[in-house]
């Protein structure tokens, strides 16, 4: 879990990833998965 990494997405910009999620409002889905 602690090593959850999206294997369909460029994880080389963690910042951009991040602000995607808050964007989209699942930033929930760190704490569910």
């Amino acid at each position: 879990m602690s090593c959850w990494t999206p294997t369909n997405y460029k994880t080389n910009n963690w910042s951009d990833y991040n602000q995607a999620l808050k964007r989209r409002g699942s930033l929930s889905i760190w704490f569910d998965a």
